[in-house]
């Protein structure tokens, strides 16, 4: 999926705030920040070719930048509400799949 698509997802889904690319340093790396569900600021480096790296909480500088596989696993760390928006989408949809498979049967 785009970075983009996956970004609007989050924000279609209410698992963030807002979120915002601030500066493209090329066609594959940004530097953008989600604003989580718990008001965090979260600034973070993201690229294509290598891990989400974490600059700054609440404008103070992560050192080392902490690294994660993707903005799922940024966002479990560092965001309790996510978890439960993600745990109810996912069982607002499963309901929904189970009525659906209930109807045809």
């Amino acid at each position: 999926m785009d970075f983009n698509e996956e970004m609007k997802e989050f924000l279609e889904n209410h698992y963030v705030s807002s979120f915002k690319i601030r500066a493209w340093e090329n066609p594959l790396a940004a530097n953008c920040e989600i604003l989580t569900l718990e008001d965090t600021l979260l600034e973070f480096q993201w690229s294509k070719a290598e891990a989400i790296s974490l600059v700054r909480v609440n404008g103070s500088e992560v050192s080392p930048a902490k690294k994660y596989e993707s903005i799922e696993q940024l966002l479990t760390e560092n965001s309790p509400k996510y978890i439960v928006a993600f745990g109810n989408s996912l069982a607002a949809k499963l309901s929904e799949l189970k009525d659906n498979n209930c109807h045809n049967d």
